[in-house]
């Protein structure tokens, strides 16, 4: 068995008054099979609360990090990103067992899937949409933004860099202000990174929550429309797509077909 911790709370970015940590730990195991599994998935995991921090345990084989069809029947995570987080040291740590660094695959020399990865962002986005009942609930949905914000960052990150080998927010910043795309403004992104990092520093937004929120979202149309991502989406393309991400993003739907001046340039042209 080996135990490695993987995210924020482990990556070099934590200098202390980082705040509203989830803790992620990846166990790699022989066999999943005498693993408890939730009645709904046979995706091993469980979520622990220690010391006021939510835990989320991961389970998977070394047989699946090593095979892609074994991860997805293994693993809700994206493959490519979960090697990325494993392999290299300044991504994660080894907390217990022999370190299995050398023998996983380079995930660089992958096919990546950027559909799973951009999808991934949009899916925490439109949690963000979430009408709330509470101030807790309401701080949820703030989380879930910043969660959308990184995973997008790093979404834009592996695509103009397909050798970018980093998955701590202090790298992705650091890349971002490198990447030269044409006609995005990076400024913009800057500051709703900017945000982020306030908002897990100090529990709120400098701006105002749904401001943050709706100019993330029309910079992510922005970009589509001027086709900046890994595939060129007509508007209709991009409705189906998100209708078929996780059992549909229809907040993020909602919020498209409300939005001015949108209209997104057709593949003929």
């Amino acid at each position: 068995m080996s135990i490695y911790g993987i995210g924020s709370f482990f990556n070099q970015y934590k200098n202390g008054n980082w705040s509203n940590f989830d803790i992620d730990v990846i166990v790699i195991v022989h066999s999943i099979d005498l693993i408890p599994k939730q009645d709904w998935t046979n995706i091993r995991y469980e979520k622990i609360i220690i010391d006021g921090y939510n835990v989320w345990l991961g389970y998977i084989t070394l047989d699946g990090l090593m095979n892609k069809a074994k991860f997805e029947q293994q693993s809700f995570a994206n493959y490519e990103w979960s090697l990325i987080d494993l392999k290299w040291n300044h991504n994660s740590q080894l907390l217990y067992g022999d370190d299995i660094r050398v023998n996983l695959p380079n995930p660089l020399k992958l096919k990546i899937d950027y559909d799973d990865i951009l999808s991934r962002s949009l899916y925490h986005l439109n949690k963000s949409f979430r009408s709330t009942k509470n101030e807790v609930e309401l701080l949820e949905t703030k989380r879930e933004l910043t969660k959308a914000i990184f995973k997008f960052g790093f979404y834009l990150c592996i695509l103009y860099d397909n050798q970018f080998n980093y998955t701590s927010i202090k790298h992705i910043l650091v890349k971002l202000d490198q990447i030269k795309i044409e006609n995005i403004n990076i400024e913009l992104l800057d500051i709703i990174f900017q945000e982020a990092i306030h908002f897990r520093r100090k529990g709120n937004f400098i701006a105002n929550f749904k401001s943050v929120r709706s100019n993330f979202t029309l910079l992510i149309f922005s970009l589509i429309k001027k086709g900046k991502l890994h595939k060129i989406f007509t508007y209709d393309e991009f409705v189906k797509f998100l209708e078929t991400k996780f059992n549909g993003l229809y907040d993020i739907i909602k919020f498209l077909k409300k939005a001015k001046n949108l209209s997104f340039s057709s593949k003929e042209k």
